[in-house]
């Protein structure tokens, strides 16, 4: 480790879990004011979807440059590089008046946001090995995993009360906190940087693609993450076609952000006793049991009220507490010496995979419950196959 300084630990900690979560933060508050914003901007519900499918994209593509370029520069630079267009992007899309113009700033708000994500799993791995690296993010990982179920619930106070425009300007002001604190507080921790060409990122992705290993923990992470988004993009709309008001449905994400937190302390406890691979595996079969309640409940019932839906997403949840942590530590420290190049491609495939899902699976299949269900289901039966098969080939 960089310190061994109590104080500068906690500082750490603090920064770390802020800027792992503005990323998710921004994705989801404004999803309460969907309905009301695709009237203002005069646009329609699916072609609003695309906000959260550009953003994701946004996130996921620039994670492969970021990662790089913090392995080269350093993690300081693009971190404080990164939170600055984040600010001014965020102030843009409070801005907004057409959903062209949104969609831009979206964009460019990913970018800025994908320096956290990318810089902050990279500084964990400068400096821990994997037993620690893991027990940072059971650590970290609660906090950044109920950051978009939580986030609705702000959101949907805030423009209920100030309007949509003010979730965006909430976001900013968030991102001018963490960037006062990155710039006072946080040290770089990449110390052993090499100059090197942009064309290099090429060489660099290809052994890592190419690594079952590798693979065996971002597929599954893709798919759990790749569901998430599916409900949070379809959600608020079915919830809203209910009968629901925006501030009612904020709420219905908390059971969700409890849940996460539950299946993280069930995976930090059994991850000491069973190891870490049977543990990914309990995550992987919670994966499933929601979806087949899912499945189950969609036969059983019209789907006509929240807990219909909310109770076997939670579920769902308690996976995502679980295979996220582990798997995204399992995958970036498999290759340390890259670890900027590693933390980019994970943010890229997991972000990049949840964009598709959020962006055209509602535009394919439209969006109702029974489009969500079969999509949970078939992700989790994927997810399980896809570790399982890759860690015989590793082996």
């Amino acid at each position: 480790m960089i310190t061994n300084d109590k104080k500068d630990f906690i500082k750490y900690m603090i920064i770390l879990a802020m800027m792992s979560s503005m990323g998710l933060l921004a994705s989801d508050i404004y999803l309460p004011a969907m309905p009301s914003l695709s009237e203002a901007l005069s646009t329609t519900d699916s072609s609003l979807q695309l906000t959260l499918g550009v953003y994701l994209f946004g996130l996921a593509i620039s994670q492969i440059f970021i990662g790089f370029l913090s392995d080269i520069y350093g993690r300081r630079k693009v971190l404080l590089l990164g939170f600055s267009i984040y600010i001014i992007a965020s102030i843009c899309c409070s801005l907004s008046g057409s959903i062209q113009t949104l969609l831009i700033y979206r964009f460019l708000q990913a970018i800025g946001a994908s320096a956290g994500l990318v810089v902050g799993r990279a500084t964990i791995s400068d400096q821990f090995n994997l037993k620690e690296a893991t027990n940072i993010y059971n650590i970290i990982y609660p906090i950044v995993a109920i950051s978009p179920a939580i986030a609705p619930l702000i959101g949907g106070y805030i423009s209920t009360f100030l309007g949509w425009q003010a979730t965006f300007e909430f976001v900013a002001i968030y991102g001018i906190i963490l960037l006062i604190m990155s710039f006072f507080f946080l040290k770089e921790t990449n110390l052993n940087r090499e100059p090197k060409k942009l064309f290099h990122i090429f060489h660099s992705y290809p052994l890592l693609i190419s690594n079952t290993a590798f693979l065996s923990y971002v597929i599954p992470v893709c798919l759990v993450y790749g569901a998430w988004f599916t409900y949070l993009s379809q959600s608020t709309f079915l919830f809203d076609e209910m009968g629901y008001s925006q501030h009612t449905i904020g709420y219905f994400y908390i059971p969700l952000a409890i849940m996460i937190y539950i299946g993280n302390l069930i995976g930090k406890k059994l991850m000491n006793t069973l190891g870490n691979e049977k543990v990914f595996y309990i995550g992987l079969f919670s994966f499933l049991s929601g979806g087949l309640l899912f499945f189950i409940f969609n036969l059983s019932s019209n789907m006509n009220h929240a807990f219909e839906i909310i109770i076997p997403m939670s579920i769902v949840s308690i996976s995502n507490g679980i295979v996220l942590p582990l798997g995204i530590a399992s995958a970036i420290n498999i290759f340390k010496e890259k670890s900027g190049v590693a933390s980019g491609l994970v943010g890229f495939t997991q972000i990049g995979f949840s964009g598709l899902c959020a962006s055209f699976i509602g535009k394919l299949f439209g969006i109702s419950t029974s489009v969500l269900v079969i999509t949970v289901l078939i992700m989790s039966i994927l997810a399980i196959f896809s570790h399982y098969f890759l860690k015989r080939q590793t082996n």
